[in-house]
């Protein structure tokens, strides 16, 4: 009886290791930090950006575009991506849901 659950057991153990194991966020190392601090390919740089680049962020049309050129003619470069949400028409939901596509 012993030996037929003790397979059971070690492959149980080994499952639960794994997923474990999977879940383990480690540091990141210098080389990693490096690269999250790189723009991602694909993501608009908020304050280079041309009106046609801007629109092809998800969420951002020709209005919205335009709004956000005025806002940095006015104000200057943005601080943030959170100061996007101070642009008229871009509101805290519209902002969560583009905030991947852009970078500084």
């Amino acid at each position: 009886m012993v030996a037929r659950k003790q397979p059971f057991v070690v492959s149980a153990l080994v499952l639960v290791s794994f997923l474990m194991l999977g879940n383990v966020n480690p540091a990141f190392s210098k080389e990693e930090k490096a690269a999250s601090s790189q723009p991602q390919i694909g993501q608009v740089n908020l304050n280079k950006a041309s009106l046609e680049e801007l629109e092809k962020v998800n969420g951002i049309g020709p209005v919205i575009a335009q709004r956000i050129l005025d806002y940095r003619t006015s104000n200057g470069s943005f601080k943030s991506l959170e100061e996007l949400s101070q642009v008229n028409g871009i509101g805290r939901v519209k902002y969560e849901k583009m905030k991947e596509q852009l970078t500084l």
